[in-house]
């Protein structure tokens, strides 16, 4: 990023668990010792968190690491069920600045995709039924991952129950 590698610290914030929903919230706060990093990556469309519904059965249906040729007893079908819509919390002046860091707080929810069935998660011997959020690198130009751009920097179950 303009000419120099830079760090950005994130913390993406999930529920431990939550009602089926249309909107789910989280909280993505970033920090970094470079402002204008912040600045860059803490644009609503820069973010690139995702909901993914996983279907698996299988030795490892109930994992949540990224696949490898070891999974071949076992079968997983994802789809992309949500992504996420950022607001800035705050006003960019208000955000805490001090001489050596820059935090910024981004509160968003994922939207559910138009036509997707979310249900309740659920697992049963060795079929499962889950939501992964995942977190990709950021989407802004001067940016460029030091790891595999398409993958996940962090993943998570968020199980899904049924709504009261």
């Amino acid at each position: 990023m303009f000419g120099r590698n830079v760090e950005v610290e994130c913390k993406l914030e999930i529920p431990t668990s939550y009602p089926v929903s249309d909107n789910i919230p989280l909280c993505l706060i970033m920090t970094s010792n470079a402002p204008e990093a912040v600045d860059l990556v803490s644009l609503s469309h820069t973010a690139d968190v995702r909901l993914f519904k996983v279907l698996a059965f299988g030795n490892n249906a109930d994992s949540t690491r990224p696949l490898t040729l070891k999974d071949r007893d076992s079968y997983h079908h994802k789809d992309t069920i949500a992504e996420v819509r950022w607001e800035l919390d705050g006003r960019p002046e208000d955000q805490e600045r001090s001489s050596l860091r820059t935090r910024v707080v981004l509160n968003g929810e994922f939207r559910r995709k138009e036509g997707v069935e979310i249900r309740p998660s659920f697992s049963q011997g060795d079929l499962t039924l889950k939501y992964v959020v995942c977190l990709f690198p950021f989407r802004a130009s001067h940016f460029r991952p030091a790891g595999n751009p398409t993958k996940a920097l962090f993943m998570a179950n968020l199980p899904l129950k049924a709504p009261k």
